[in-house]
């Protein structure tokens, strides 16, 4: 198209790059000079032009109406994303599918989450995780995801004492637990 522009602006006969033995005919090429840019400005997407007999009928036919639109480029311009789902829609649909909003990955009560096989790997709070997953701090029904690395912590546990001819005590604070990997 960036050709045949140059070959309706009237160029010298001894102009040999660009002169094709056509007449001036100015129109003509400021339409191919208009789908040129277009072609050449969304090459990355392989445009196509399947009007082009309508829109550049070859001389000597008059050139009918153009409105300077392309119909591969008003597809692609209508075709806009959609709107990106808001907060509170992406947690409903996780949780109603056992997912993690923020990642996508399955949750202990989703049937895609893959259980490891007894006896399952333990540690205890302070130390480094070797495994990225879930992990179960079994005497209290804990459920925590860590990463690789990522040192276990402690819980806050409550505990009740009881206590001869005293009132019985409650005592909330931190405490080593044994981490067991759950999947």
């Amino acid at each position: 198209a960036g050709w045949l522009e140059e070959a309706f602006r009237a160029h010298p006969i001894t102009d040999k790059l660009h002169y094709l033995g056509q007449q001036e005919d100015l129109e003509r090429a400021k339409r191919y000079k208009t789908i040129w840019r277009i072609l050449a400005r969304y090459s990355y997407a392989n445009p196509t032009v399947p009007e082009i007999n309508e829109i550049l009928p070859l001389p000597p036919a008059e050139l009918p109406e153009w409105d300077g639109k392309l119909q591969w480029l008003e597809a692609r311009l209508a075709n806009v994303p959609p709107q990106k789902p808001s907060e509170a829609l992406i947690r409903e649909l996780a949780e109603a599918k056992g997912l993690e909003p923020a990642t996508g990955r399955p949750t202990p009560r989703s049937p895609a989450f893959i259980t490891i096989p007894q006896p399952a790997p333990t540690c205890h709070s302070g130390q480094a995780c070797p495994h990225t997953g879930y992990w179960i701090a079994g005497a209290y029904n804990v459920i925590r995801r860590f990463e690789q690395g990522e040192i276990l912590p402690t819980l806050n546990v409550r505990k009740w004492e009881s206590r001869f001819l005293l009132p019985d005590r409650e005592t909330v604070g931190p405490e080593k637990v044994e981490w067991m990997f759950h999947g």
